[in-house]
């Protein structure tokens, strides 16, 4: 038998960078990040009680619960801590919290879909993104030089970018790439690729100049006017 603790010291082993003299919470709460985390594992379980749902009559529910109330996932939430990884780290934590819906034979609510940390996906030749989320960035990635055209619905005046050559080469590949966004009001992103290889054949897919569109959507899934599109244009 375990003895009954009946009081704990309000402290944390650890301090966040730059914080005050003194112990106190601050790598794990008190950022935008970590705030909305908290406020997404708060309503989860508020809602579990909503459903009059216990550990005893719902355990895999609360198991999903329990794994996203460790304190890790708040770690690297915020800009005290960072990781390679902290977009990696936010989608397994609101896995977690749809689990949670999941066993408890509930819809899990749209709020989940939202991204807590901004994501950064990669755009390929090979495996285009049709959608991103508000105050996400738009990775663009080809093994050709060359610029790109690109264009957002909110503003259509067209911007000529170059791509930058990524450091290191691997088995004699070049890697370029631009990085577009955030997009916090916008419906979609729009661009053409201007290949600049001298020895591209012209028929390949970074030679055609398309017009790519890549859908700009919030946590519903839906645009700023509310629709959710992406599609390839001949220009």
């Amino acid at each position: 038998t375990l003895t009954k603790v009946y009081d704990l010291f309000h402290a944390s082993w650890i301090d966040e960078n730059g914080s005050l003299p003194g112990n106190d919470l601050g790598t794990w709460i008190g950022e935008g990040e970590e705030n909305r985390a908290w406020d997404l594992l708060r309503e989860t379980r508020d809602d579990l009680d909503h459903f009059r749902l216990t550990a005893r009559t719902r355990p895999k529910a609360f198991e999903s619960l329990y794994a996203a109330e460790g304190s890790d996932w708040f770690w690297w939430f915020g800009e005290d801590q960072a990781s390679d990884s902290d977009a990696d780290f936010d989608d397994l934590f609101r896995m977690h919290l749809k689990n949670v819906y999941r066993a408890a034979a509930q819809q899990a609510p749209a709020r989940l879909n939202g991204h807590i940390v901004p994501h950064a996906p990669i755009w390929t030749f090979v495996k285009p993104v049709g959608s991103i989320q508000t105050g996400d960035r738009l990775i663009v990635r080809t093994n050709c030089p060359g610029c790109l055209q690109w264009r957002t619905s909110l503003d259509r005046t067209w911007t000529v970018s170059n791509l930058i050559q990524a450091g290191g080469v691997m088995a004699g590949m070049h890697r370029f790439g631009l990085t577009l966004g955030p997009f916090p009001r916008v419906d979609w992103v729009e661009f053409r690729f201007h290949c600049a290889h001298p020895a591209c054949c012209g028929t390949d897919p970074c030679c055609r100049g398309e017009l790519q569109r890549v859908a700009i959507v919030s946590e519903e899934g839906q645009g700023i006017n509310g629709s959710c599109q992406s599609n390839n244009q001949q220009w």
